[in-house]
């Protein structure tokens, strides 16, 4: 998976294998163009369980 790296500008594809696809941020991408490969990072995959133990829990505040 791919993902379009920061400070690359959006884009769609108008000639080649790959006319008509649109290219934007936050987006994980399959397939990407060879004249591109550049302007992508490779997606990190995240573990959902990982997440969780990582994630701080909620701060209870007590009443007095």
């Amino acid at each position: 998976m791919w993902i379009l790296k920061k400070g690359q500008p959006e884009f769609e594809v108008v000639d080649g294998a790959f006319v008509g696809r649109i290219y934007r941020h936050n987006q994980q991408y399959a397939d990407i163009p060879p004249e591109k490969a550049a302007c992508f990072r490779k997606a990190t995959v995240r573990c959902e369980k990982t997440e969780e133990k990582t994630a701080k829990k909620p701060k209870v505040i007590k009443k007095k």
